[in-house]
């Protein structure tokens, strides 16, 4: 989603500062696909937040996962501000 939106880690760089997941249904050993559906949930000052859903091949959720990404600067070794460019690329001209 990031490189669709505002560029891969070269172009925005960032880390990972939190990541959890639910488990709520097995995926069988064997099954050769899964739906995976990402939005971005919420752009804060310097992070934003994705929420995933992993899908079985029938439309049973397996998982639900969210993870926070800090904007990051890397001369300054810190999170920097999330631009009004870059939130409207990630949630739209109305988010």
């Amino acid at each position: 989603m990031l490189r669709n939106t505002v560029g891969d880690f070269t172009v925005w760089p960032n880390v990972v500062v939190h990541a959890s997941i639910d488990y709520r249904a097995e995926v069988p050993v064997g099954t050769r696909e899964v739906l995976v559906e990402t939005e971005v949930s919420a752009v804060g000052r310097t992070s934003v937040t994705f929420a995933q859903r992993v899908k079985l091949p029938d439309g049973t959720l397996a998982a639900e996962a969210e993870a926070v990404l800090v904007a990051w600067d890397r001369e300054a070794r810190g999170s920097r501000q999330v631009s009004a460019a870059d939130r409207a690329a990630l949630v739209g001209p109305d988010g």
